[in-house]
């Protein structure tokens, strides 16, 4: 596959659905796109976790599975635990780290903090996925969950992956400040920057580690 990793700030995907130039998805989405584009054969994928619907609705109609517990923009309303996922090339974005969070469950509806109801969950996702996957790109926004943080902070060495850091929301070089975000592709990751907090120092993720596969 010829994916190639690095945006510059005009390659920062723009939408107004979830203001995307205000978090994360403004790279996420970006390199999502750019991946499915270099798929060469686009007839396995699949995308776990339903986001890209939301900003491409052309993907819909490209037929190709969503599934997601919860999301009615996805084909399949079924836990990703249940599904076959292998020889497919497998989409995640920014979707791991809320799988046994109580994000999304009735039973936890205005709960504001980022409760872990199971700890394993999300690490049992994003293996399975690892293992059965022919091809795969998975996002996850460092700090958001701690259990997850932890068990790729241990098995860092054994991923294949690259991560993009926030680095700035505001030129101050200007005044008043120029709303201008700005993100640097590391290829080079260290465990350093899997402890980044989450809101911290700017709203939303300010590091998200893409994944690839296992080394």
């Amino acid at each position: 596959m010829n994916f190639n990793p690095e945006l510059n700030s005009e390659d920062y995907f723009d939408h107004e659905y979830n203001r995307t130039m205000n978090n994360e998805r403004c790279v996420e989405v970006s390199l999502g796109i750019r991946w499915v584009e270099a798929l060469k054969d686009s007839s396995n994928l699949i995308e776990v976790g339903a986001v890209l619907p939301y900003y491409l609705p052309y993907y819909q109609e490209v037929k190709y599975r969503v599934v997601d517990l919860y999301d009615k923009k996805a084909t399949d309303n079924i836990d990703v635990m249940k599904v076959d996922l292998t020889g497919l090339d497998v989409l995640s974005i920014s979707t791991i780290e809320h799988i046994g969070m109580a994000d999304y469950q009735e039973d936890w509806k205005g709960v504001t903090d980022r409760v872990i109801i199971d700890p394993e969950a999300s690490i049992l996702a994003l293996r399975k996925i690892l293992d059965e996957s022919n091809s795969c790109l998975v996002t996850v926004p460092i700090g958001y969950n701690v259990a997850l943080d932890s068990w790729l902070q241990e098995n860092l060495d054994s991923l294949n992956c690259f991560g993009y850091e926030k680095l700035s929301m505001y030129d101050k070089t200007v005044w008043p400040p120029v709303f201008s975000p700005r993100w640097n592709c590391v290829k080079n990751i260290i465990k350093e920057y899997l402890y980044y907090p989450y809101h911290f120092p700017y709203p939303y993720a300010n590091f998200v580690l893409f994944i690839q596969g296992w080394k």
